[in-house]
């Protein structure tokens, strides 16, 4: 998480990809992708 933080810190864009988002607190945005598709539903 220190690198992503640093990364973004800098302003770059920070991609992560997990199934599981109990860290979610920690992202700015959280986008959903189903069926190939993005989302917030």
């Amino acid at each position: 998480w220190t690198l992503a933080h640093r990364r973004r810190d800098s302003g770059r864009a920070v991609l992560i990809v997990s199934h599981f988002v109990a860290d979610r607190d920690r992202f700015d945005r959280i986008v959903h992708l189903r069926d190939g598709r993005t989302g917030t539903w």
